[in-house]
């Protein structure tokens, strides 16, 4: 049985695990829909904050990088960090959401999940 102190450890922790989980869903991070939950949403988070702080010049060698669709040096900062941010929530998405989001875009479901996601961009943005 936990003490009292830890219950309220407890609470105060899963309090501030629902703090973030909403705040990172209203900020368009899908949470709930992710592999690995609030794990996920971290790393999600982390990997975001990553790209937001890159330079133009860093985020066209990231778009470059990740093999994303169009050409880097004719899109605007905002447009590359948009399409790297979709392409890194496609991929860390739970299997069955994942073929939601194929089914959404008109790209089929079947294959290697790590795909998919480029699959998507390619039929966005390509």
């Amino acid at each position: 049985s936990l003490s009292e102190e830890e219950q309220r450890q407890l609470l105060l922790d899963r309090l501030i695990v629902g703090m973030c989980v909403e705040a990172w869903e209203q900020r368009g991070i899908p949470v709930r829909r992710l592999v690995g939950g609030i794990e996920a949403g971290f790393e999600v988070v982390e990997e975001l904050c990553r790209f937001e702080s890159l330079s133009e010049t860093e985020m066209r060698a990231e778009y470059v990088a990740v093999g994303l669709p169009g050409a880097a040096v004719e899109l605007r900062r905002a447009e590359m960090l948009d399409r790297l941010r979709s392409v890194l929530i496609w991929g860390s998405l739970q299997p069955a959401e994942l073929r939601k989001e194929c089914y959404k875009h008109g790209v089929s479901p079947l294959g290697d999940p790590a795909d998919l996601a480029h699959r998507i961009a390619e039929r966005r943005w390509a």
